[in-house]
């Protein structure tokens, strides 16, 4: 008789735990896409992707425009189920949290490094006392530029209480190398206090979306030079660049003989120029026209993809490549950093 009333009990409340359950689907139904199942939202993490990556092989392999675009959709649905998968934000907090502990010791030491270059009474001197106690007139006028360093001497509880304004204009992140960026995000508070909107968690969340990049970047040995250090920091900044050497051979003096006009106005990109004689001008102008019509020299990004499957090499890196810190070209919104991050 105990064992059976002991199972009456169980029952109601097994059901009342249903019934909150569906109203709770019910209530958070709107937020979800509209092509995912009540049964796909109780699928692992790992099938999910499974899934995700089976439409991937069919978008790459697949030269059926219905099967492509059945695939396509089958991808979005289980991306979209991917990115808000309690396991798959677990995965990326843990990433994250890593990402934090490894940086900080090198976070530390470019907070250092800024503080030992740029002292905070630099920002009341003049440009002139600057330049005259021996700072190049490179680093005089990129202080004055980034308002930002004065962050490095201000304290987390005085950056929490600055306008969202402020932050986001007059202390712009825009332009920093990576030490800069390092030091930046290192005496940056976590929270902000009066911030109902997250503007000021967004700030930061760029700021530390940004870093992720740069360290990625440094990772795969990517780094630009003035990404890796601004010149403003070489001791013979202000001295002018050298120019490019061009083949030919050491000069032995004179002057350079005049250019063929129809050629000089090949190379400066405006067409022949004066009109040439003979066959030397038909060739001057075929060679004209063709330069010019190629525009600027194509970024460092290289030759273009070769159609569909580049398109897709493209996605699946943005899919699968870059789940971690950061994800894709921008990273994923990190964890705790404002709604964006908890959506």
């Amino acid at each position: 008789g105990g064992g059976g009333g002991g199972g009456g009990e169980e029952k109601p409340s097994l059901e009342s735990e249903i019934e909150r359950l569906r109203r709770l689907l019910t209530k958070f139904r709107e937020f979800l896409p509209k092509d995912v199942n009540e049964e796909d939202l109780d699928v692992t993490l790992e099938d999910a992707e499974t899934k995700m990556k089976a439409a991937v092989q069919v978008l790459m392999n697949s030269e059926n425009p219905m099967e492509q675009a059945k695939a396509q959709q089958d991808f979005d649905k289980w991306d979209r189920i991917v990115q808000n998968h309690p396991d798959f934000k677990e995965r990326q907090r843990l990433e994250w949290e890593k990402w934090e502990d490894d940086n900080r010791p090198k976070n530390k030491a470019a907070f250092e490094e800024m503080q030992s270059i740029i002292k905070e009474e630099y920002f009341s001197m003049s440009p002139v006392t600057l330049a005259n106690a021996g700072l190049t007139k490179a680093l005089v006028k990129r202080i004055a530029q980034k308002k930002v360093f004065q962050l490095y001497y201000k304290t987390k509880l005085e950056i929490q209480k600055l306008h969202h304004v402020a932050l986001m204009t007059g202390y712009s992140a825009q332009g920093l190398d990576i030490v800069e960026m390092r030091a930046l995000y290192y005496c940056i508070p976590e929270e902000f206090s009066n911030d109902p909107e997250g503007k000021k968690r967004t700030w930061r969340a760029n700021i530390k979306t940004k870093l992720a990049e740069l360290i990625k970047k440094e990772d795969n040995g990517q780094l630009r030079g003035e990404e890796k250090r601004s010149r403003a920091y070489n001791k013979d900044a202000d001295k002018p660049k050298a120019a490019p050497k061009f083949g030919g051979g050491v000069r032995t003096g004179g002057a350079r003989p005049p250019m063929n006009a129809a050629l000089a106005g090949m190379l400066a990109g405006r067409g022949r120029g004066p009109p040439a004689a003979g066959k030397k001008a038909d060739m001057a102008a075929m060679l004209g026209s063709a330069f010019a019509a190629r525009g600027p020299p194509r970024g460092p990004r290289g030759p273009p993809g070769d159609g569909k499957k580049a398109d897709m090499a493209s996605m699946l890196g943005a899919a699968f490549a870059a789940r971690g810190p950061p994800r894709g070209p921008r990273g994923p919104a990190p964890a705790g950093d404002g709604k964006k991050a908890d959506m």
